[in-house]
């Protein structure tokens, strides 16, 4: 027993009485066994200690908040005194305990792994026991802390934009958990973001062709003991990826197995802006931008305008063109060069409820449209439809529709040539009288005389 001196005099001393008699069990040559749950320790004038069962003793008081919910005790392993063990949440918990020649099943979400002196494992259910945490993984995966940055490494990280920061922030926010399937160690699978996601999941094993509906999108696939397929609602799913440089460049679509596909939307030069249903809704119709818009059909066959894709269109040559309908055909595209015309049309006409409607336009300088209810318009952007005429001619229009026409010019000389002609025609005919006359005088003359002779 080492010898103590007390100082009663200095203003700390019983702080100091305190802090050695806690030290005393330290400072004994022997140390026991004593739990002072229902015991406590007495030490004998020698210092030896002595475990009696009157009452409790000693402990440590492990105060809980809010972060540090669960606690569980444990014991310095030399003096025996009590320790407070806060195990931290996790996000994925471990599924075993592994002792030394056996493993055995432990969901340490509500339970903890303990090992005994032999050690072997035993599952307690005091408290939440190993686990990993997903939150944040991939950031310090691409930003370790012990990192050292030189200058242009620093300006080039400061230079990774918001989005791209968002994003990444988006790939790690959805996680789910699985186990090694030998340890039961938990492992935080991050699964990627796709542009299209698989609406279906398959089984396994003997039921590999069966399939049941799930929108990956937001579930992802699984099984349970006997193959079958579950969908589970923690996380998202597979798909695949599609290139792009805008939303409007792709739509997803399925293959025939059901199969997730990307369908590329290309530019256009000009879009179809009205959607025709299939059926019996064939003469039904809306109006859909096609630039950012494509059309479709629902189940009843009435026509749907679907946003975040391109639609259907046509290509044109130059630069000189204007979009319009294709004739006939509302639902085609059409590109439309402007011409010098003879003749140019006055009015333009409207479509669906408004193919009877017309108004002025006159389209050496203007050219005709439709609004969103087929509703004809006049715009200013370039010249419009016409025709083309040859020889003497004058412009006319359809008093209706302001289609126009050319019509032949007569030659303003043709009364001219037709009295002409007919004042050569006069003179011939007297010539020829005078002539057919004088020849008749001249027979009567020679007739005369050869009478007076005989």
């Amino acid at each position: 027993m080492p010898e103590l001196e007390f100082v009663w005099c200095r203003p700390n001393t019983l702080a100091m009485i305190q802090n050695v008699w806690e030290r005393l069990p330290l400072l004994t040559a022997a140390t026991i066994d004593c739990d002072q749950k229902d015991h406590r320790c007495v030490l004998d004038d020698d210092g030896e200690a002595t475990c009696v069962n009157t009452t409790r003793g000693n402990g440590v008081d492990c105060a809980t908040t809010e972060d540090l919910d669960e606690y569980y005790c444990t014991n310095n392993a030399t003096s025996g005194a009590a320790v407070c063990v806060f195990p931290p949440k996790h996000n994925c918990y471990d599924t075993k305990c592994v002792g030394k020649t056996s493993t055995i099943d432990c969901n340490q979400k509500d339970h903890r792994c303990v090992l005994d002196d032999a050690g072997e494992a035993t599952c307690v259910n005091t408290t939440r026991g190993n686990g990993v945490d997903c939150m944040g993984k991939r950031l310090a995966l691409i930003l370790p802390e012990e990192m050292v940055l030189t200058v242009p490494q620093l300006k080039n990280l400061m230079n990774i934009t918001a989005r791209t920061m968002q994003q990444l922030g988006q790939q790690c926010a959805e996680y789910y958990c699985q186990n090694n399937a030998t340890t039961g160690a938990a492992v935080c699978v991050f699964p990627p973001k796709h542009d299209c996601y698989d609406a279906t999941c398959m089984g396994k094993d003997a039921f590999n062709t069966t399939s049941i509906p799930c929108d990956q999108n937001s579930n992802r696939c699984g099984f349970n003991e006997t193959g079958y397929p579950v969908c589970i609602n923690t996380t998202r799913g597979d798909g695949v990826d599609c290139a792009h440089n805008s939303t409007l460049d792709f739509y997803c679509g399925k293959t025939e197995t059901g199969a997730p596909q990307c369908v590329f939307t290309p530019v256009k030069s000009c879009y179809v802006q009205f959607c025709q249903g299939s059926g019996d809704k064939n003469t039904s119709w809306i109006a859909c931008d096609g630039s950012k818009n494509r059309c479709d059909v629902t189940a009843d066959g009435s026509p749907t305008c679907i946003p975040g894709s391109r639609g259907a269109g046509v290509n044109c040559n130059g630069t000189d063109f204007y979009c319009s309908e294709a004739d006939g055909d509302p639902f085609s595209a059409a590109c439309q060069v402007p011409s010098n015309y003879s003749c140019y049309n006055t009015k333009c006409g409207g479509l669906f409820d408004y193919t009877t409607t017309y108004i002025d336009c006159n389209q050496d300088t203007h050219h005709c449209s439709v609004n969103g209810t087929g509703y004809p318009l006049c715009l200013n952007t370039t010249s419009g439809a016409g025709i083309l005429c040859s020889g003497h001619f004058s412009c006319k229009e359809d008093e209706t529709s302001g289609v126009a026409a050319c019509e032949n010019k007569k030659s303003g000389l043709l009364p001219l040539w037709i009295m002409l002609g007919v004042i050569v025609v006069v003179l011939v005919v007297v010539v020829i009288i005078w002539v057919v006359k004088k020849r008749r005088s001249r027979s009567d003359d020679r007739a005369s005389l050869l009478t007076a002779a005989y």
